[in-house]
């Protein structure tokens, strides 16, 4: 998860990833995929999820 004000902001760079426990609700789209060498995978980018 990012935070809204990037600089500013605590998110899962300073805690770490959520545990699955802890989510609630259900995507709709994908905001934004990065691969694991950091690059965009643009071809996710705003998809659309069921």
């Amino acid at each position: 998860m990012t935070a809204d004000n990037r600089n500013a902001g605590e998110d899962s760079r300073h805690w770490g990833p959520v545990s699955r426990s802890r989510i609630v609700g259900r995507p709709t789209w994908v905001y934004w995929s990065a691969g694991a060498d950091g690059d965009a995978r643009w071809d996710r980018v705003g998809l659309r999820l069921r």
